[in-house]
């Protein structure tokens, strides 16, 4: 019989109070340019909101990015590591890759330097895109339907 996994609450600025299991966090390799204290995400998924997820800080109530999966932003989207990321994140491979997505001056994702997650090991880390042509602002075209 396997133990029940350690549920932990999180407060949030934008969602309340979150009950989410430790197996949910995810840890990042390096803290994220402007938020040194934030070193655990949370993958939040909302009702209707899909390809869109969240990636909540457990440690800054007020801190959550909107993101998007870069495949779905740029359909032939490509990572290509540089070697220092690589290094940092060693053996595995990644889970999921996202842009976060800012909605200052209309919807941009940044496919220059997105997430790499990877669920099983539970860590995650900003990679600095090497491959040309993805930038910081890319506009995103979101569909009415």
């Amino acid at each position: 019989m396997s133990a029940m996994p350690t549920l932990l609450t999180v407060r949030t600025q934008r969602f309340g109070d979150l009950q989410v299991s430790e197996e949910d966090r995810l840890r990042l390799l390096r803290p994220l340019a402007g938020f040194p204290e934030t070193r655990h995400l949370l993958r939040l998924v909302l009702e209707r909101q899909e390809p869109f997820v969240w990636l909540q800080s457990a440690e800054e109530p007020s801190v959550a990015f909107a993101c998007a999966p870069c495949s779905w932003v740029r359909p032939g989207f490509v990572l290509e590591w540089p070697v220092w990321d690589r290094e940092l994140w060693g053996e595995g491979s990644a889970t999921e890759v996202l842009a976060l997505v800012s909605f200052q001056k209309g919807p941009a994702a940044n496919l220059a330097a997105p997430l790499v997650l990877e669920h099983g090991n539970r860590r995650a880390l900003q990679v600095l895109n090497q491959a040309h042509g993805f930038g910081f602002a890319e506009p995103l075209l979101l569909q009415r339907g």
